[in-house]
């Protein structure tokens, strides 16, 4: 029982880590976005 909650946990790990590489690849387009746009309207 012990080795299956391991195993899921490094799972879990790993998904928390794609999850949030995607979270910061989203916030970093959102401020350039939000940079070109103010770049634009000047």
């Amino acid at each position: 029982m012990l080795d299956y909650i391991e195993e899921n946990f490094q799972d879990m790990n790993g998904v928390i880590e794609i999850f949030s590489i995607f979270l910061l690849m989203n916030i970093e387009g959102m401020l350039c976005f939000k940079f070109f746009r103010e770049t634009l309207a000047l």
